[in-house]
């Protein structure tokens, strides 16, 4: 059976974590893809286990969380803070729920990918902080 998801992307700058959780329960979709920034912004006034308790009583669930961007050609700074935002999302599945992250890669011509880029160190990194280490597609199957 299909299931109606919800993007957060697609009301970015328009629009809350809060106010999309209403709306995407109101309007019947089954899944929501959480923003990290939009959770962050979140945290600021409630907790992970307050958003968590929203989805224990409605038809909306978590699918998953949009994104850590730009995780190739990364220097050591950068990679830390990767690796941050990589824990943030897996204690927040854990938490809340959803078991999908969404990894955009850095676009820069002439780049060349090493045969251990980091992807692979990422899938490694999450097994090590308690998610599956698998690769999941992002929402449109990519």
């Amino acid at each position: 059976m299909m299931k109606l998801g919800f993007n957060e992307a697609t009301c970015m700058r328009n629009s809350t974590l809060a106010q999309d959780v209403v709306l995407a329960e109101r309007f019947g979709y089954d899944y929501i893809e959480i923003r990290l920034d939009m959770l962050q912004e979140w945290l600021q006034k409630h907790t992970l286990s307050e958003l968590a308790d929203i989805f224990a009583v409605g038809h909306l669930k978590p699918w998953g969380y949009n994104s850590l961007e730009d995780i190739t050609f990364c220097d050591s700074e950068s990679w830390a803070e990767k690796r941050r935002q990589l824990a943030f999302a897996c204690h927040a599945g854990s938490v809340v729920g959803g078991d999908c992250l969404v990894v955009v890669p850095t676009i820069r011509q002439g780049g060349k990918f090493s045969a251990r880029g980091n992807g692979e160190r990422f899938s490694e990194a999450s097994a090590r902080d308690g998610g599956s280490g698998g690769r999941k597609p992002d929402a449109a199957g990519l």
